[in-house]
């Protein structure tokens, strides 16, 4: 049935005074558009003795990583939330802080890592770490120092000595038979330009790990589990090559 024309020009009822009416699919009437009060965030709480920030609850910490991080203030490895958290839960499961601590962490074959000078730290903090030498030595064991006027004489091994309270002196080395056996020369560049650190980094991991094992709690120690150390590596990153159709615009726009 079809509607009459009385029936499509029907007036439409008289709107209530103050009250405006549209049919769907009309403009509103234009104005000032009353926009959202943006929402509320709480400042992230700073500790007034050691000016430090204080995350008081998750959202603020990741509020506080992300923030550092867009500050770059985390190293290269570390580029992720995910991996950031990581690091940070490792520090502070060492009783660190974790700014401080994530400076000596690295991610690598799945792990968290420390690396560098972190190791042997944790070892003084415990308070028992009562003797620590680290000895580097030419092929025929002979003591590379300053006293034997030998400092340029290619090192050939390393001995880390240390002894804990109650506990024998112990003595942990490596040496090039053992690194070339392990294709450190071929496979790691930071082992054949770094000699000397390597070595003496290998052996006081060794040492540490398995005469501090309390210390460390299971953390890997890049130097000595994954033959790593990542102060040592190349970080510059590499030009790309310029594409041929690229170089041809610009020498026609020349």
């Amino acid at each position: 049935m079809n509607m009459t024309d009385e029936t499509k020009n029907e007036a439409a009822p008289a709107a209530e005074p103050g009250t405006s009416t549209a049919a769907s699919g009309d403009v509103p009437p234009s104005g000032p558009a009353s926009s959202p009060k943006p929402e509320k965030v709480a400042a992230i709480a700073v500790d007034q003795k050691s000016q430090l920030l204080v995350a008081r609850d998750n959202g603020e910490l990741l509020r506080m990583i992300r923030l550092m991080a867009k500050g770059m203030a985390f190293p290269k490895a570390f580029d992720t939330d995910e991996k950031i958290i990581a690091g940070w839960q490792v520090a502070a499961s060492l009783g660190l802080p974790p700014m401080v601590a994530i400076q000596n962490l690295y991610l690598v074959h799945g792990s968290v890592a420390m690396w560098g000078q972190l190791p042997k730290a944790l070892a003084e903090r415990t308070g028992q770490l009562e003797d620590f030498k680290i000895i580097l030595f030419d092929d025929a064991q002979k003591v590379i120092s300053l006293e034997n006027k030998n400092l340029e004489a290619p090192v050939w091994g390393a001995v880390t000595q240390l002894r804990r309270t109650k506990r024998s002196m112990n003595e942990y080395s490596f040496t090039e038979p053992e690194a070339k056996a392990a294709g450190l020369f071929d496979s790691t560049p930071t082992w054949k330009k770094y000699r000397k650190i390597m070595y003496a980094r290998r052996t006081m991991g060794h040492g540490i790990k398995f005469d501090f094992p309390d210390a460390l709690m299971g953390v890997p120690v890049a130097e000595y589990d994954f033959h790593e150390a990542p102060d040592l590596k190349d970080v510059t990153p590499k030009m790309a090559d310029p594409d041929a159709d690229d170089v041809a615009r610009a020498l026609a726009e020349d």
